[in-house]
């Protein structure tokens, strides 16, 4: 062992290095989390809003349209799996990080070394458990976006039909 080196130094000589992507890796987690969950919220708010402008539209341009059409009962219920998609896709998962309570239960007579090789290792499966939580979050932005594409075209198919 180096001259004021820690026990495990030369056998892990990268743990420094390593240890410098711990806390940047749950930020990177955390910006991609916020990123997905402010992409739902967004595309929920747009449908939202184009779905109360259409019929208004529609309106001002027919005298009487025929909001029990199957098209515009199709649009509305392509809306309603948007929102209850958004909703649960938000609801579900969250960013997992290090419990600070745990670290002063059983970490705090670690060596330097053993700590962040520790700490290397749990912020390696947090990260791949905040990855999972990301891409589903991002599957259901996927579905969110079919069910809006839909739902325009057959608020289209039906504003086309009423004119």
């Amino acid at each position: 062992m180096a001259e004021g080196g820690q026990p495990g130094d030369e056998q892990f000589p990268g743990v420094d290095r390593a240890y410098d992507f711990v806390l940047p890796s749950y930020q990177w987690a955390l910006q991609r989390f916020e990123a997905i969950d402010s992409r739902l919220q967004t595309l929920q708010t747009f449908s939202a809003t184009l779905t109360i402008a259409s019929p208004v539209i529609v309106a001002t341009v027919v005298d009487e349209p025929d909001f029990r059409s199957a098209w515009f009962g199709l649009a509305i219920a392509s809306f309603v799996l948007l929102v209850a998609t958004s909703a649960l896709a938000r609801a579900w998962g969250a960013i997992t990080v290090a419990n600070p309570a745990e670290l002063d239960r059983a970490w705090l007579d670690y060596s330097e070394n053993e700590f962040k090789r520790n700490a290397i290792y749990w912020a390696g499966q947090h990260f791949e458990a905040n990855a999972r939580v990301t891409y589903w979050k991002g599957w259901a932005l996927n579905l969110m976006t079919a069910l809006f594409l839909a739902e325009m075209l057959l608020l289209l198919v039906w504003a086309i039909g009423e004119v």
